[in-house]
């Protein structure tokens, strides 16, 4: 017997139940084109944005020392910390010594507020640069370390330990020199060859650059191996400074290094902002692009220098991160499969809430006793989701 179509009437019948006497109602999925629409974008930016405030003030007021939870004694360290400089600079009889004694989590919060902000930017910023890289490279496991940006730093802070030995601390500025300036001429490197493998193409060769990367990674990493072991012999220290520095167990919050992250976070992030619609198109063919008047070649140039900077920046401020930068830019654009810009702002914002909230953990777990490198920490929250996204997708390249 033939099925006869239902009605709207009787649709909404068959979804309705009667248990015990009452009528219970079944929920409908959003529909595609709800969740397409701006207004739901921008419900679930908002939300993604508040998340992330809440996270940090949740970091903010918690205490190390105790594992205490104290938000009136933030809050006044907040207005103390912001207040101060306005006070000082237009009264000159304000005592901002005095203010300051007179709170006794003063420093802590201060501090805590650093490394929070340390954290999150890094989050976003290495993120953005795997979206960037992924879009390039045409790629959905590219990551900024593809080119050699994580043995540049690291081959920065051997030079760096070498050169200074156990007075390494004393000189942070020069740290920053020894590491920008390594991931620097790596990157550059990589960036020759790619261009000296493109000339028979008349432009820019993506897999030479990519080899290029690779076989730097892993001439680096054996010459790293042999540092460590060697460090193993020396009784002095060296090795345990070198871990920690390429590790982010040692965050610098001194006056100079939050210039130079601030400075180098908003030189790589205003950029990508102003050309994120524009770069949409490096996920097309060179020469319909060209036919329309548009420089793939240019653009792709900008990203990865850009997406160098950021994985640059994130590996020398906050230590290594795992594959933050492959997993979650992956993640988002397995989930949205949309624009650069959207896909870009998304997985930003949930590497930056994914890095504070591993930095609140390792807070935790250093108030016991115990010490976990972030990289760590992060890799056993990402593996999970990573496999449980490549399971839902069949395969990493479909």
């Amino acid at each position: 017997m033939a099925k006869t179509p239902q009605t709207a009437i009787e649709r909404k019948a068959k979804d309705s139940l009667v248990v015990n006497g009452s009528k219970v109602i079944r929920r409908a999925r959003p529909s595609r084109e709800f969740l397409e629409s701006t207004k739901w974008k921008r419900i679930r930016n908002m939300l993604l944005f508040i998340l992330g405030l809440e996270l940090f003030l949740f970091s903010l007021n918690f205490r190390t020392a105790n594992n205490a939870f104290a938000p009136g004694m933030t809050w006044e360290n907040l207005k103390a910390m912001f207040s101060i400089p306005f006070l000082s600079l237009f009264d000159s009889s304000f005592d901002a010594d005095a203010l300051r004694e007179s709170l006794p989590t003063y420093a802590e919060t201060v501090a805590r507020f650093k490394l929070s902000l340390i954290s999150f930017l890094s989050g976003v910023i290495i993120c953005v640069g795997g979206t960037m890289f992924q879009t390039i490279f045409k790629n959905p496991i590219a990551s900024p370390n593809m080119l050699g940006v994580s043995t540049g730093v690291s081959f920065g802070n051997v030079f760096f330990i070498l050169f200074f030995g156990l007075q390494a601390g004393s000189h942070l500025t020069m740290r920053y020199v020894f590491c920008y300036s390594a991931a620097a001429v790596l990157v550059l490197v990589a960036f020759l060859a790619g261009k000296v493998a493109g000339k028979r193409m008349s432009g820019f060769s993506v897999e030479g650059t990519i080899i290029a990367g690779m076989m730097i990674s892993q001439l680096g990493g054996v010459f790293l191996q042999y540092y460590q072991i060697r460090l193993q012999e020396d009784e002095t220290g060296l090795l345990e400074l070198y871990q920690m520095l390429v590790g982010g167990d040692i965050l610098y919050q001194d006056t100079v290094s939050m210039i130079v992250f601030l400075t180098c976070c908003t030189l790589t992030l205003v950029p990508m902002i102003l050309i994120r619609f524009r770069f949409n198109a490096v996920a097309f063919d060179d020469m319909e692009m060209r036919a329309m008047g548009v420089n793939n070649a240019r653009l792709r140039m900008v990203g990865l220098i850009l997406g160098s900077l950021m994985a640059t920046v994130a590996l020398i401020h906050c230590g290594d991160v795992g594959f933050l930068c492959m997993v979650i830019p992956f993640m988002m654009r397995e989930r949205l499969q949309t624009e650069f810009g959207e896909v870009a702002y998304l997985a930003g914002m949930v590497g930056g809430i994914i890095s504070l909230a591993v930095r609140v953990i390792i807070s935790m777990i250093n108030a016991i006793g115990f010490a976990v490198p972030a990289g760590v920490i992060t890799t056993l929250v990402l593996l999970p989701l990573f496999i449980i996204t490549i399971v839902r997708r069949g395969s990493v390249f479909a």
